[in-house]
């Protein structure tokens, strides 16, 4: 939408009032529609112009009373004159009191929409964002405000405090559970080692028993011995006496073994009838010696509602003294296959019996 600004209407009537007053400097005399023009343009601008000229006079000193107040009396008195009286009145210097207008409203139309514009914006600023003072301190909340502030910094501090009991709790539960696990794994991984109905070591438990005792006599140059038990008749006992009595016997050999050979010794079941035992820091005489003594003990075994049923062992012992101890290397397998033979061995020559051998370099 165009809009005229009334600052540049007033701006080219001034101008238009200095033009038509140049052509008439030394004559009043235009052409008829000109002379209507400039009346007219005379009348308008008369009471602006009075101000105008006033004020230049004020400023320069060039007052034609003596004083301001005779000055302004004379004005005043002479407000409803003619536009020709006040050519007399000003001496030939309206023209210039024209031009002086035309300057100031030319400089205030250029200026004074900018100004205008940017005092909107600020306004706009102030009521759209509030803005307060700089630097202002902030003052204490009093009565009921500082109340709900100390409230607020309490609930504030309850809330951290909550915050961190919780995580403390779910830390200790969760090293709880951590402990938990662990005791599970280690229970679980004794109940994957050991035999259940005789409580010894399974095979699996003692392979993984047997090498760490094996490098240490073997570190500390030890002697080390493996026996194999296998009861004597024992498919005889269980088709007899029944499955029960059979397992009652393997409990009471089992009981036998633990008795002679208590810990750090291993001792073991290492399947169906056959019990083991590892022995090491012993000479081989004394490592037979205890063998034998553990035969004779599962010999003793009797039970009162079947006194016919008697139980023998055969053992197979292999000894490695300690001065071949570096040399050797722990093969399972084979170590146990050298200790069958000499089971059979023993099975062979009677039964109930120890058979040793002892190896060299």
């Amino acid at each position: 939408m165009f809009f005229i600004n009334p600052l540049w209407i007033l701006t080219g009537i001034f101008a238009l009032r200095f033009t038509l007053g140049l052509f008439i400097w030394d004559s009043r005399h235009l052409p008829p529609p000109t002379d209507i023009l400039f009346q007219t343009t005379d009348l308008i601008l008369s009471p602006i112009t009075r101000i105008i000229h006033l004020i230049s006079l004020l400023t320069v000193n060039q007052l034609i009373p003596t004083t301001p107040i005779q000055y302004l009396a004379t004005y005043c008195a002479n407000f409803n004159i003619s536009c020709d009286n006040l050519e007399v009145i000003f001496a030939g210097k309206i023209e210039w009191v024209y031009l002086l207008a035309t300057i100031i409203f030319l400089t205030l139309s250029l200026s004074l929409p900018p100004c205008l514009k940017q005092l909107s914006l600020f306004i706009q600023q102030v009521s759209t964002h509030n803005l307060s003072a700089p630097n202002k301190p902030a003052q204490k909340p009093q009565g009921i405000e500082r109340i709900n502030t100390s409230l607020s910094d309490k609930d504030a501090f309850s809330e951290r405090m909550l915050k961190e009991a919780l995580r403390s709790e779910i830390l200790n539960d969760q090293q709880t559970l951590l402990r938990q696990y662990e005791e599970n794994a280690k229970i679980l991984e004794a109940k994957a080692n050991t035999d259940k109905l005789t409580g010894l070591s399974n095979r699996r438990g003692m392979s993984q028993k047997a090498i760490v005792e094996w490098y240490q006599a073997q570190r500390n140059q030890k002697p080390f011995h493996i026996a194999l038990f296998d009861l004597d008749n024992f498919k005889t006992i269980n088709d007899t006496f029944g499955h029960h009595i059979g397992d009652e016997v393997l409990q009471f050999t089992a009981h036998v073994l633990k008795t002679h050979f208590p810990s750090p010794y291993i001792t073991f079941r290492y399947g169906g009838e056959e019990f083991g035992v590892i022995l090491f820091g012993l000479p081989p005489e004394q490592a037979f010696t205890k063998l034998d003594q553990c035969r004779q003990s599962i010999s003793e075994y009797r039970n009162q509602q079947h006194p016919n049923c008697s139980v023998s062992t055969s053992i197979g012992l292999l000894s490695m003294p300690s001065k071949i101890m570096p040399s050797l290397y722990f093969d399972e397998e084979k170590i146990f296959s050298q200790v069958d033979q000499l089971l059979y061995q023993a099975k062979g020559q009677g039964k109930n019996q120890v058979v040793q051998n002892v190896l060299s370099i």
